[in-house]
């Protein structure tokens, strides 16, 4: 397809290529096939040249190395329970640094009692004087990158769902895929399909409910 090669020169195959070496079932040639392709095409266009224009380009990294210690993880561009639920799924890979979490007021009670994040915001005024080594964005969305500006504006990031926008995909299986692919492939492909699953903390309160 003569227009398949006009956009992949301009970087857009990036909106339906996944960045790691394991696959995972996904819909990209259905994807490629439409015909309203023109509408992640220009959205990958506005969204790289905003983090351009905002000087977050030279701070974009690939890898969440040993020193990154404290992390403030934003989670803001796909609100909704289920996609809050599945994207932040890969968190426990994760453990045993200090991770903050930046959400949708809504999505905040879900992690209060979280095992992994520290502290979660839904306020920017919440945050104050803390400092990170590392932001991981959800997406390259003007609504993340915005926040981050407002936050962390000269802190190194990194971005799990970055440019992406393309074919329908496992979020799940993306999200521990994409983090096992930061953190350098600590992972095989087995032991990543058979630990990704999403969870969630409860309470000590309604813990001893339970039981």
């Amino acid at each position: 397809m003569k227009w398949s090669i006009g956009v992949k020169m301009l970087g857009f195959k990036k909106t339906y290529t996944f960045p790691f070496k394991f696959d995972i079932p996904n819909y990209a040639k259905e994807f490629l096939e439409k015909k309203t392709l023109i509408k992640p095409w220009i959205k990958f266009i506005k969204r790289y040249i905003y983090v351009h224009l905002k000087g977050q380009n030279s701070l974009e990294i690939y890898n969440i190395l040993p020193e990154h210690k404290e992390i403030l993880w934003i989670n803001i561009s796909a609100p909704s329970l289920g996609d809050s639920l599945t994207d932040l799924s890969s968190r426990t890979m994760l453990n045993g640094r200090k991770v903050d979490l930046f959400t949708d007021i809504k999505n905040s009670v879900l992690y209060k009692d979280d095992f992994i994040f520290s502290k979660v915001f839904s306020d920017i005024n919440q945050l104050g004087e803390y400092r990170y080594d590392l932001v991981v964005l959800d997406s390259y969305s003007t609504r993340s990158i915005n926040i981050k500006l407002k936050i962390a504006r000269l802190t190194p990031f990194v971005g799990m769902f970055g440019y992406y926008n393309g074919p329908e995909v496992n979020r799940v299986l993306f999200s521990f895929h994409q983090m096992n692919n930061l953190l350098g492939y600590v992972k095989n492909e087995n032991e990543l399909n058979t630990i990704a699953r999403t969870s969630i903390s409860i309470s000590s309160a309604d813990q001893k409910r339970i039981l």
